[in-house]
């Protein structure tokens, strides 16, 4: 991909380009990953959540990405690799962009996973989220 998609859930030329670059990343491959829009945008809605869950205000949410790998485990009694896609999901100012979208081997008793990437500034106010919950205990003398 050259340049980054808006994930839109309801436009439908956002629809078709997300899945062109989906199409054009998996090739003929179909079993284990994202084919669909909706499967982009749902990643969007997690990570919007888990910003929101982390105490990111919206105004400081551009910048933050995701990365997700397809599919679902495959058991340790399977045979071959399966091809599942990888992508990679941006936050900016104005929504949540698709930057990347590709494809990877997942392995017999692997799980594939979505991780959240924060920048320093979303971390540290993370971080400070999470202190206004609690209060370290001082060692008794």
């Amino acid at each position: 991909m050259t340049k980054t998609i808006k994930i839109i859930s309801d436009d439908h030329r956002s629809h078709a380009a997300v899945e062109a670059a989906l199409k054009a990343a998996n090739g003929g491959a179909t079993a284990h990953t994202y084919t669909r829009a909706a499967d982009i945008a749902a990643l969007a809605r997690a990570g919007e959540a888990k910003l929101e869950a982390l105490g990111v205000p919206k105004a400081m949410r551009a910048g933050a990405a995701m990365s997700a790998v397809s599919g679902s485990r495959l058991p340790n009694a399977y045979k071959y690799t399966a091809k599942a896609t990888i992508v990679r999901i941006i936050r900016r100012g104005a929504g949540w962009y698709l930057e990347s979208a590709g494809t990877t081997d997942l392995h017999p008793g692997s799980t594939p996973a979505e991780r959240l990437h924060l920048t320093p500034d979303q971390d540290a106010k993370a971080i400070a989220v999470l202190r206004t919950q609690y209060s370290l205990m001082t060692p008794a003398t």
